[in-house]
């Protein structure tokens, strides 16, 4: 471009050249400081006899295409500049992506633009105004480079360098038509810029959308789970391993996601199981456990032997003794024994039948699955095993402190509970029970209570406690004694009680009395009137005051003898040595009266 400015400008001087032969030719000749003006700038037609300087244009292109008020003073007043013209070119402006302004991600691609104005030309002002706006003034160049590396890995167009119709830089010409248009109407557009340059670098990760993360664990059976980041081809996500983010291309799309699962059994390596699947908010979980964060999968496998994994053989012994405990996550159980450590302890105890079959060996999972559960507490326990039992006899064992835990042994061992026996002993009542001499059973006990027969005298599970001869003998037998207070052995014991068979008044079998006690009960026979006779009496005598003859009849016999309440019998003590009754002989002789009136 700049040979054809020479170009116009050599025009003009060869027309001064011919201008001056002619003038030669004449008889006058004209001296000029100035280059002479022709009306043509090609020299075509008379001259005008007028001198004029020939200028650059740029010396009169002084009018403002595009006024703007956005310059401000130092006084805080605005005033109105204008945009660079196109003649005045030498700017570097910067495209910026379409996205930057939303998501700073993309701030850093941009491109940068630098144009540059070339004006060779030169003609009179007259000339300028006279010529139409499609008059070639000069030319201007754009160039443009990328932001970022060179490196393919780094790159984000498919080039290193731009492609403007074979040339690395775009050329444009300036006319008198848009000499002064604004510098920034020749830009080249985001999209030209990508276009120059090949456009976008396939599956180039532009910037980071939402987080997300991968589940992975172990199945509650056997073996572990996780999942690889691919693309749909199957290769590597393109973002790093370290970031769990979707990817977002230049456009602004996200790159899918695909997940692929890997299982790796009790040994060896991880292997692929399954297909890829996209990931996507529709297979998420967002929430528990996975809190605000998405989550993939949103439901999470729980067999490794469904995927292809096959659970170990372990060698088994059962133990010699079950415990069976209360499971107060689903009955009361407050009434139920503790420790002295305030643990519960066993209700019932179930010893080992030696001669029934028992596997040796089973199949055992993680800890969580059923058979890792059953191992974990019954055969893998230094203690006791304890376990529950359900309202159907059913054993189980819990895996963690929730029901939902629950795992029935029977599910994985179905003859382990026919091995067992619940633990028995036969006993027999002693003699100060009610049933002295029959037999009961105790279940989950190891020695009778202390008291029976098969208790040595400083053994027994129940101790001091009693209650167990009401419970399986009946009670205690009654304890007779004395109960009048009259006696002498007098017994207030509440738990002392008359011997209900002790009807004889004047002679109960378990008091004794004093020797001056005389039972009114037993006026009426018995005692001494017996011993002297005291069957009958004699008739009365003729004469009341008559005391000569004095006889009373002799067929008692010796009457109460020795049992009549006392010691000696009551009747003997009763008359014989009575503080206030004393029987006289002359009483009993000559009363014809009966002693029920004593």
């Amino acid at each position: 471009m700049a040979n054809q400015g020479l170009l116009i400008g050599g025009v003009a001087v060869a027309g001064l050249a011919a201008y001056f032969l002619t003038r030669q030719e004449e008889e006058t000749t004209l001296e000029d400081t100035q280059t002479p003006s022709f009306t043509g700038v090609s020299g075509d037609g008379e001259a005008d006899n007028r001198t004029q300087k020939l200028e650059n244009p740029k010396e009169f292109l002084n009018d403002c295409a595009t006024p703007t008020t956005d310059a401000t003073t130092d006084d805080g007043t605005t005033q109105e500049e204008c945009a660079i013209p196109l003649y005045q070119a030498n700017e570097t402006i910067t495209i910026e992506h379409p996205l930057a302004a939303t998501n700073s991600d993309y701030s850093q691609y941009y491109f940068t633009v630098r144009i540059q104005a070339d004006i060779l030309t030169s003609m009179t002002e007259s000339a300028f105004n006279a010529a139409p706006d499609s008059e070639f003034l000069g030319d201007y160049q754009i160039d443009v480079e990328r932001s970022g590396g060179w490196q393919e890995d780094r790159r984000w167009t498919a080039n290193q360098n731009p492609d403007f119709n074979g040339n690395n830089t775009m050329y444009g010409m300036i006319t008198k038509g848009n000499a002064n248009d604004p510098v920034s109407s020749v830009v080249p557009t985001w999209q030209q810029c990508v276009a120059a340059f090949g456009g976008y670098m396939p599956n180039f990760v532009a910037a980071l959308g939402d987080e997300y993360y991968f589940r992975s664990g172990t199945f509650s059976d056997i073996g572990e789970y996780r999942y690889l980041r691919k693309t749909a081809d199957g290769q590597d996500y393109p973002v790093s391993k370290t970031v769990s983010k979707f990817g977002m291309d230049l456009d602004g799309n996200v790159i899918p996601l695909y997940a692929q699962m890997e299982v790796k059994c009790s040994s060896g390596s991880w292997n692929a199981v399954g297909g890829l699947v996209q990931v996507t908010l529709a297979n998420m979980l967002v929430g528990e456990p996975c809190g605000t964060t998405p989550c993939y999968p949103a439901v999470l496998p729980t067999s490794g032997v469904a995927l292809g994994c096959s659970l170990p053989t372990v060698n088994i012994t059962y133990p010699s003794i079950i415990h069976v405990v209360c499971d107060d996550d689903v009955e009361d159980c407050s009434d139920r024994a503790t420790s002295s450590a305030g643990g519960m302890v066993q209700d019932e105890v179930w010893n080992l039948n030696p001669a029934a079959p028992q596997q040796s060996t089973m199949q055992k999972g993680n800890w969580t699955s059923k058979s890792g559960a059953v191992h974990g507490i019954v055969f893998d326990n230094l203690r006791t095993p304890r376990v529950y039992q359900d309202s159907s006899g059913r054993w189980y064992v819990r895996y963690d402190n929730s029901p939902t835990g629950n795992v029935y042994i029977d599910e994985v061992i179905p003859t382990f509970k026919a091995t067992y026996t619940r633990q028995s002993i036969t006993c027999t009542c002693p003699s100060d029970t009610n049933l002295e001499g029959t037999t009961f059973t105790l279940l989950d006990k190891y020695s009778c209570p202390a008291g029976t027969p098969e208790a040595s005298m400083f053994a027994g599970v129940l101790g001091g406690n009693d209650e167990w001869k009401t419970t399986y003998c009946g009670g205690l037998k009654p304890v007779y004694g004395c109960k009048d207070a009259r006696a002498t052995n007098y017994n207030s014991n509440p738990d002392v009680v008359k011997d209900p068979t002790d009807n004889d008044p004047c002679n109960p079998k378990y008091c004794n009395y004093a020797l001056n006690v005389i039972l009114p009960e037993c006026q009426g026979g018995g005692g001494v009137l017996d011993d002297l006779g005291g069957g009958e009496l004699a008739p009365p005598p003729s004469d009341d005051n008559d005391d000569s003859d004095k006889s009373g009849g002799t067929s008692g016999g010796t009457g109460g003898g020795t049992g009549g309440g006392g010691n000696f019998g009551g009747g003997f003590v009763g008359g014989l040595f009575g503080a206030e009754n004393v029987l006289k002989r002359s009483v009993i002789t000559n009363s014809s009266q009966s002693f029920l009136n004593w």
